[in-house]
């Protein structure tokens, strides 16, 4: 078989261990809003009331065919029908939520060990030589605008950029690792918008952007920098 035949395999251990690791690769934080896997986004609300109720079954299923002193005919035939049912679910999750899923890079299949997107030929995507030029705007209350470009004076994306990531967190204290930057927004056209609560006023938020290109490729980051919110 071929790797993207037999990623599912039929071996109940191996199977599940797909199932782990792809599931809490997705479920770190700041994975979950990388890839647009948030719990309001339509891929969030797909993977919150259709993939995880599934999930929940076969994972009750599993536990109780692990056990070796309890294991019988019956839960042997549960756990088939239950990984029977998440089959179809574990391919539309990678299809149509990872696969094709912009925000999902190389890096990310690979990190779950799920099948390569088909390379198709086609000319590479550029990525962005350097990091977006922003300007912070606070003019509206409870957002931070934020406008960006390939540069002061030319702020056309660069070729090839389908838009900017924003890394942000709000902190007391300063922030100076991007990995300490949990939340993610994106934007295809300026300026990106970064929306909280009027508890949050006040607050500062901490923010880098940075370019993806139409494959998900990035660039590197800004410096990281701040803004109290209006």
């Amino acid at each position: 078989m071929s790797r993207k035949e037999d990623w599912l395999s039929r071996n109940h251990d191996k199977f599940h261990e797909t199932i782990e690791r792809l599931t809490t690769y997705i479920l770190r934080p700041a994975n979950r809003e990388r890839m647009d896997f948030g719990a309001t986004t339509k891929t969030g609300l797909w993977y919150t009331e259709e993939f995880t109720p599934k999930l929940s079954d076969y994972l009750e299923a599993y536990r109780d065919w692990k056990d070796p002193g309890q294991r019988t005919s019956t839960k042997q035939r549960t756990l088939e029908v239950e990984e029977e049912i998440m089959r179809p679910l574990m391919r539309t999750l990678y299809n149509f939520f990872l696969k094709n899923n912009y925000f999902v890079t190389d890096t990310d299949l690979a990190a779950m060990d799920l099948p390569k997107r088909p390379s198709g030929g086609s000319t590479p995507v550029p990525v962005a030589p350097s990091a977006p030029w922003f300007q912070v705007v606070l003019t509206k209350v409870t957002k931070v605008v934020i406008h960006f470009g390939g540069s002061e004076t030319r702020k056309a994306k660069p070729k090839g950029q389908h838009g900017v990531e924003c890394r942000y967190v709000i902190s007391d204290t300063p922030i100076t690792n991007y990995e300490d930057l949990a939340r993610s927004a994106f934007s295809t056209r300026t300026p990106l918008i970064l929306s909280f609560s009027g508890d949050d006023r006040g607050k500062i938020v901490y923010f880098a952007l940075r370019w993806e290109n139409e494959r998900g490729d990035k660039s590197d980051f800004t410096t990281i920098e701040h803004a109290m919110i209006p």
